[in-house]
């Protein structure tokens, strides 16, 4: 009995739990063809921050496409 009320006290709050938004971006150097990624980011910046970075291990010209 106890474990059916821990259940149902605890359905109420998995249901108001508000989805996160993630985001994710891809680099690309139009020179040489290197290319990085990126997600599961809080915020757009971020992101494309990361992106950029694993793209500029192998390239110099690299710039953000999504």
């Amino acid at each position: 009995m106890r474990r059916v009320l821990l259940i149902l006290a605890l359905i109420p709050t998995a249901a108001l739990a508000q989805p996160r938004e993630y985001y994710g971006a891809i680099a690309f150097s139009p020179r040489s063809s290197a290319h990085g990624w990126s997600n599961d980011h809080p915020s757009g910046p971020d992101a494309e921050k990361a992106a950029l970075a694993n793209c500029r291990k192998f390239a110099k010209d690299c710039r953000a496409l999504l």
